[in-house]
């Protein structure tokens, strides 16, 4: 459902004009920074909460990395290649256990630390491209989907209790000023995606403005995650790969979430607002 504010103002421009699209921005922006002021952010619970989480993600990544390798190397070349000769013999069944699998995992993202860019590029090795690419996309859109969905309905308490305050409020000064773009351009950074996505289903923002910038950005890093792991069939290489694609990732949003304003400055900056305007 849209934003009624957005649809009451829109008829006024006319279609197909420069202006139109650079005012719908502006109101949809506008709408979403009116939905932050409503609904402020509760207390940030502080830096700890910030490391387990980060801990909580690179424990995860060294479970969902090792758990595949850790038989071969210790059963060995017998069931490495029995594990082969299954697969091989199974086609239709191994593929369909893999795709579902990787789908299953990738929607639950937005509830539990999965290093998503990892485990695309795992797949990537294992499994035929496009099989990768399309469970992947689904996944990732889907998870995407259930968390705007559940902000949508359950609110600002929702978002709170699967995204960390203080990046929701960085997330905020992020939204204010590009809108639903703020989706496409955190869509590549762990963390701060799953802010931005359970943010974003707390203000009016409709389905159709949050699907377009959600579904392309998934696309393109399915894409590109399994490609970075198509083609190794070293399991060694394989890992080191995945590794890196769920590490470089983490630690860009890591530096780019030092750099936004956090919940401290958005206080301030609404402190200060108070007291401007009461003067």
């Amino acid at each position: 459902m849209g934003n009624p504010a957005l649809a009451a103002d829109l008829p006024h421009l006319r279609p197909g004009s420069a202006s139109q699209l650079s005012a719908a921005g502006s109101l949809e922006r506008a709408s979403v920074s009116a939905s932050f002021a409503a609904k402020p952010i509760q207390p940030s619970l502080g830096p700890a909460v910030t490391l387990r989480s980060v801990a909580r993600a690179a424990i995860l990544l060294a479970v969902i990395l090792l758990v595949p390798v850790v038989p071969f190397l210790i059963l060995g070349e017998p069931f490495e290649q029995g594990v082969k000769d299954w697969f091989q013999s199974n086609e239709p069944q191994a593929e369909l256990i893999q795709f579902s699998g990787l789908l299953g995992v990738l929607a639950s993202d937005i509830f539990f630390p999965i290093p998503s860019s990892a485990l695309m590029t795992l797949a990537g090795g294992v499994m035929p491209f496009w099989t990768a690419v399309f469970a992947s996309w689904i996944g990732l859109s889907l998870g995407a989907a259930v968390g705007f969905g559940l902000a949508k309905w359950l609110g600002r308490a929702f978002a709170s209790r699967f995204a960390e305050p203080e990046d929701l409020a960085r997330i905020e000064s992020v939204a204010t000023k590009f809108g639903p773009t703020a989706l496409l351009l955190t869509r590549p950074l762990p963390i701060l995606a799953e802010a931005c996505v359970l943010l974003m289903g707390t203000t009016e923002l409709s389905w159709r403005r949050f699907a377009v910038p959600v579904v392309a950005a998934n696309l393109g890093l399915s894409v590109f995650y399994v490609a970075c792991g198509a083609g190794i069939e070293n399991q060694r290489l394989l890992l080191v790969a995945s590794v890196g694609s769920g590490t470089l990732p983490l630690l860009l949003a890591l530096a780019i979430r030092r750099r936004l304003p956090g919940l401290d400055s958005v206080k301030n900056d609404d402190g200060d607002s108070t007291d401007n305007s009461s003067k």
